[in-house]
């Protein structure tokens, strides 16, 4: 049985918050990955340091996300951030 919906659905549009960053150094904690964001003015909600070198971290909307990108993505040859 297939059921279709009559009346268009409005999806509330995505925000991009979390990001993913990689090419960490192994012994890269949770608290030195927030003090870089700190020296740098960019704000994070929460952060996750998970084993390989990456983690993953939440901004409070896109246009923080965005400001980490653009401040810390490709400027250290170790980072890579990214959504």
């Amino acid at each position: 049985m297939i059921f279709y919906m009559t009346t268009a659905a409005k999806i509330p549009p995505i925000t991009m918050s979390k990001l993913y960053v990689g090419n960490l150094p192994t012994e890269t904690s949770e608290n030195a990955l927030r003090q870089l964001f700190l020296e740098q003015n960019l704000s994070c909600t929460s952060i996750l340091v998970k084993r390989g070198g990456y983690a993953f971290v939440d901004c409070p909307d896109q246009s923080s996300a965005d400001r980490a990108i653009d401040k810390l993505n490709g400027k250290s040859e170790v980072l890579i951030i990214k959504y």
